[in-house]
């Protein structure tokens, strides 16, 4: 990936950036990898996508009240969004605790159960951001 640095110097700045909360890092025998955590997100996409997650999760949640929707795949055609532009800002809803969690494959959460404690919740998230 980086032919210029040896791998000694990639994992050193690895566990630099994940000390910071930017990467994880991922070990396993014979191999490791590293994953974005969403503060990256946070720091870098309003340079490298033009657009603020923070600023996305906020529009993402008043669309999912407005709409009373909470399908991920429609939400994000709704919006006209990437994956990589869409899952950030919804990982940012997930994480301030207006919706709950779980393992999936395309996005953060591939459903929203809009639940009048999470709609009191994105709610407040709206009013915050």
């Amino acid at each position: 990936m980086f032919p210029s640095h040896s791998k000694e110097e990639i994992q050193d700045v690895s566990y630099d950036l994940e000390s910071h909360g930017l990467l994880e890092v991922l070990e396993a025998i014979n191999a490791w990898e590293i994953r974005l955590r969403p503060e990256a997100y946070k720091q870098v996409d309003h340079e490298i996508m033009g657009c603020d997650p923070r600023e996305d999760a906020a529009n993402l949640a008043k669309l999912m009240i407005e709409k009373n929707e909470g399908d991920s795949a429609t939400l994000q055609n709704q919006l006209g969004w990437s994956k990589r532009r869409f899952n950030p800002a919804q990982r940012i809803i997930v994480d301030d605790g207006c919706v709950s969690d779980h393992l999936q494959a395309d996005y953060v959460v591939s459903w929203v159960d809009l639940t009048p404690e999470s709609r009191a919740a994105l709610g407040r998230f709206v009013k915050g951001h």
